[in-house]
């Protein structure tokens, strides 16, 4: 038995969207003109939409909070090299209509790129449409082509780079398009050249840089933003001498919070750094300040 879902009154309406999942509202709003206005006029607010961008592919996750915990699946597109006609479906994306195959097990659309080379930007629209709010933003980019896909958002809060070979150039670029970035996530091996001592990634709020090694020391002698994570690093002992006291009698590094260092430096480094820090060790009663994780950085979940 069906249900006359646009009869009902609209607060009705709001009851059952209250209880439905992201990619259900997504999947009903392809169904018909009428029920996407008609979830439009619900006014749904999320807090941050993630696009997860591939050669292929794109993905993505919604939730109504800044917690990365909340986020939930919403919608997957593919391109494909062909598509049997017996199960092609019409549905209108964003204000156009494309031919698509519905993966069930996938929950993914397939399509043809050679008709739909602008899937990327039609689901961005369709997806705007359906939020009432101005959502973050963020981008997870799996390849180069990806990085130049990206240039159809209005805004972005944070980016990850999935991919190496990352091109200097192109990232300042992406960063000076959108300035209000809270945090970047590097995969890739940056080079002492990539990273030059007025590249724009030092004045962001949140950086992670996962395969850091060699520019580790120059991170923490440039950084002056709010929380730094370092993987695979290789600091130099003149580097941390330089940068904690520094911060301890706050002489730079006004807003940093934290500073978080994966390193697989020897026990008699770490031991000679913390005499020359004159680290007390801790007495087992006083109680430690504690690292406030702020969700507004997805780069900073600790592995």
């Amino acid at each position: 038995m069906s249900l006359p879902l646009c009869q009902f009154p609209l607060l009705i309406h709001v009851e059952i969207f209250k209880h439905l999942e992201f990619e259900q509202i997504f999947m009903l709003s392809l169904c018909s003109e009428n029920t996407k206005r008609l979830i439009q006029r619900i006014r749904l607010k999320a807090k941050k939409l993630r696009y997860t961008i591939e050669d292929d592919q794109v993905s993505v996750h919604g939730g109504f909070t800044d917690d990365e915990r909340d986020l939930e699946f919403i919608a997957a597109m593919k391109c494909v090299t062909s598509i049997s006609r017996k199960k092609t479906i019409s549905v209108k994306l964003g204000g156009e209509p494309i031919k698509c195959r519905f993966e069930r097990n996938s929950h993914t659309l397939k399509y043809l790129e050679p008709e739909n080379k602008n899937a990327l930007e039609l689901l961005k629209n369709l997806i705007d449409s359906l939020f009432h709010s101005k959502p973050i933003i963020q981008l997870k980019l799996h390849s180069p082509d990806s990085l130049s896909s990206s240039n159809i958002f209005d805004d972005i809060s944070d980016t990850s780079f999935m991919f190496e070979n990352l091109d200097a150039s192109e990232l300042e670029a992406h960063l000076t398009k959108y300035p209000n970035h809270h945090s970047l996530d590097f995969f890739s091996d940056l080079t002492k050249r990539d990273l030059k001592q007025y590249s724009k990634i030092w004045e962001i709020e949140g950086l992670t840089l996962r395969g850091s090694r060699l520019i580790s020391s120059r991170a923490m002698k440039y950084f002056s933003g709010r929380c730094l994570i370092l993987h695979n690093a290789e600091i130099m002992y003149s580097a941390l001498i330089k940068m904690i006291p520094k911060w301890q009698k706050k002489e730079g590094l006004h807003i940093l919070h934290a500073v978080v260092i994966h390193t697989f430096a020897s026990d008699d480094f770490i031991d000679e750094l913390l005499d020359e820090l004159n680290v007390l060790d801790w007495d087992g009663i006083t109680r430690l300040k504690m690292f406030n994780y702020d969700p507004r950085y997805f780069t900073l979940t600790l592995e």
